[in-house]
């Protein structure tokens, strides 16, 4: 083919190759794994029935938050959120782990629907006042950031088995440092040790390819994930 051929041919070759990079994006080429064992699932299709797997998700929960408020898994259906475990006594490690999250928060600051969560594993100490006074020390922003307690072997159960966390001990209590964030369908997409910079850094720029996954067209901005 002749020089002339190629530069036509490429000429006309180029809109639609543009089209195509410019309506999928990267993001189409990008997706968070999912964390947790698929379990089989039957649906009804015209009549037929037909197995398929579904992703594991977060299980439900319940506990009372820094204000005193009752709280359950269904104020957060619909949103991405980022869960940690923790108690307000833990020092420098609980200090760190709840400044890399204020760090993640302040990240996404004016996303009304990425939330998050903080789960204490010592409520004989962590009381509502308690609970309120870290957020304080922290600088949380508590319009979208929940701090919870509630049963103690429930939290071990959940921290463990509901969120996928090993732990060990520390002074006494069984800890995670770990954060997960979970999409909107309560699948957990990531796991990141919470006190490494290297890996909360990570988790910021997942939680972006996150909210590309559901907005693949649009900018990051306020109220963003909003439906």
């Amino acid at each position: 083919m002749s020089k002339k051929g190629l530069l036509i041919g490429g000429i006309l070759l180029f809109p639609p190759v543009l089209f195509i990079l410019l309506s999928t994006g990267k993001t189409n080429f990008i997706r968070l794994g999912y964390f947790g064992t698929k379990t089989p699932h039957t649906i009804t299709i015209n009549g037929k029935e037909k197995t398929d797997t579904v992703y594991y998700s977060a299980p439900p929960f319940n506990g009372i938050n820094q204000f005193g408020d009752s709280v359950s898994e269904k104020k957060f259906l619909g949103t991405i959120y980022i869960a940690d475990f923790f108690y307000t006594n833990g020092g420098k490690n609980e200090t760190a782990l709840a400044a890399e999250m204020q760090r993640v928060q302040e990240q996404f600051k004016g996303y009304d629907s990425i939330l998050f969560i903080s789960f204490s594993i010592d409520p004989l100490r962590d009381s509502v006042s308690a609970l309120s006074a870290f957020a304080k020390k922290v600088h949380a922003n508590t319009k979208t950031w929940s701090f919870i307690r509630g049963d103690q072997q429930k939290m071990y159960a959940l921290q463990k088995d509901g969120y996928l966390l090993s732990v060990k001990d520390s002074d006494g209590f069984s800890l995670s440092n770990k954060l997960v964030l979970v999409d909107k369908s309560k699948h957990i997409r990531g796991i990141y040790t919470g006190t490494s910079v290297t890996d909360v850094n990570r988790l910021i720029d997942e939680t972006h390819v996150l909210i590309d996954e559901y907005f693949v067209h649009r900018k990051p901005k306020k109220n963003a994930l909003d439906d």
